[in-house]
């Protein structure tokens, strides 16, 4: 009999259907690269530029520079008001700890990078913070509108259901009360969650791939 006869079906309810293709700079609406040495660090796509309180230092990072951020509260970045629709985005940065405690990445809702308070999306607790171990992890925070999830490195994702709608957050790197002994580079935000795919893509078997993902 033939297989290609009417009325067969040849894709059967069971058959995965192959996801697309990663398209990392679809969504892409704020990137702060940390590539500048000193001083403000800008946002190349929003024009959300992260404004320097005392001295933020750039050292050699993930890729260029990075922001070296230091313990005791009065050198830090900071923006204001930053709009975020917290029922779809992602928000992906590198992070390289160099010393325990603190609060690496503080923007309240869309993300919390924390030795205390591990990782958050939307307040919901995600997991711990990266470890102490002297490398450079990724970390990946996302809401679809339904759930919130968690990465560090591609690895199994931690979700949960989240609670926030949208308005206008202020980002602080390191958090000015909490401060963290860390280097921070490559911060980007999209406007929708990224596919599995696009998170392996972006992790880049911890090569790392970076805006403009050209």
């Amino acid at each position: 009999m033939s297989s290609t006869g009417a009325g067969v079906n040849l894709y059967p309810s069971w058959a995965k259907v192959a996801e697309a293709a990663p398209n990392l700079p679809n969504g892409v609406i704020y990137s702060w690269n940390m590539d500048e040495a000193s001083g403000n660090r800008v946002d190349s796509v929003g024009g959300q530029d992260l404004v320097v309180s005392g001295t933020v230092s750039g050292v050699a990072g993930k890729n260029n520079n990075a922001v070296n951020s230091v313990t005791g509260g009065i050198n830090y970045l900071s923006k204001l008001s930053i709009p975020m629709t917290l029922t779809s985005f992602t928000v992906a940065v590198w992070v390289k700890k160099s010393a325990g405690g603190g609060t690496t990445l503080s923007w309240n809702f869309p993300l919390i990078i924390s030795a205390t308070l591990g990782i958050r999306v939307n307040t919901v607790a995600l997991g711990s913070a990266p470890p102490v171990d002297g490398n450079w992890h990724l970390v990946i925070g996302w809401a679809d509108g339904t759930a919130c999830g968690a990465s560090t490195d591609d690895g199994t994702p931690v979700t949960d259901t989240h609670d926030k709608t949208s308005g206008a957050y202020t980002l602080y790197i390191p958090d000015p009360d909490d401060a963290s002994a860390s280097l921070v580079d490559e911060l980007v935000v999209w406007n929708r969650p990224l596919t599995a795919a696009e998170r392996t893509a972006l992790y880049n078997a911890g090569a790392g791939t970076f805006y403009p993902f050209s």
